[in-house]
């Protein structure tokens, strides 16, 4: 295929299938919009994704992975992953080196949907700092896009935005963060 990018829209949730390609992918991109619950979720899909990681890293160490589900178990207590990566590292100071360098390599991004006011932008930029503080993860926030009334009509319609209202704010914000991870074809705008 001859493309910029390929994106595959991995759906909402939590399943091991899911976390599994959103894992194997170069350039992960979490999208969220502002509510609450969305962001809650979102948080538990990064959170979901470094635990199934360090798991499938150690598939050959019980013991490793029994530490790593205890964690996992235990994250409703605000637990950090350094404090995870420290245990596993005091078990065997190679199994904390791989789950750092695991983690270190894991570098998602961050979209806010669907935004309505500038409050909105801040709580995405609180929310990637949140990522790094708790899940030790290089998050960065690739950009928002707009509430846009032509994206819920070319959703009725089962068309793309970006074919059928190439101009509408949603579009211009869409372009804009395509071209600044990397998109080169100008022609676009």
């Amino acid at each position: 295929i001859n493309a910029d990018f390929i994106i595959v829209d991995l759906g909402a949730g939590m399943a091991y299938n899911t976390l599994d390609f959103f894992i194997m992918s170069q350039e992960g991109i979490v999208v969220a919009n502002p509510e609450p619950h969305a962001k809650i979720d979102a948080y538990a899909f990064v959170k979901s994704a470094v635990y199934r990681n360090l798991m499938r890293i150690f598939s050959k160490n019980k013991e490793m992975q029994l530490l790593i589900s205890q964690f996992a178990i235990a994250g409703g207590k605000a637990l950090k992953i350094d404090d995870l990566i420290r245990a596993l590292a005091e078990r065997d100071v190679a199994a904390g080196e791989a789950a750092q360098q695991a983690v270190a390599q894991f570098r998602p991004r961050f979209i806010m949907n669907r935004v309505r006011k500038k409050d909105h932008i801040e709580d995405a930029k609180r929310f990637v700092d949140l990522v790094r503080a708790y899940l030790g993860v290089d998050m960065t926030f690739a950009g928002e896009i707009h509430e846009d009334k032509e994206v819920v009509d070319a959703c009725e319609h089962m068309r793309p935005y970006l074919i059928d209202h190439p101009k509408c704010p949603a579009s211009g914000d869409l372009y804009g963060i395509l071209f600044s991870l990397g998109a080169e074809d100008q022609r676009l705008r």
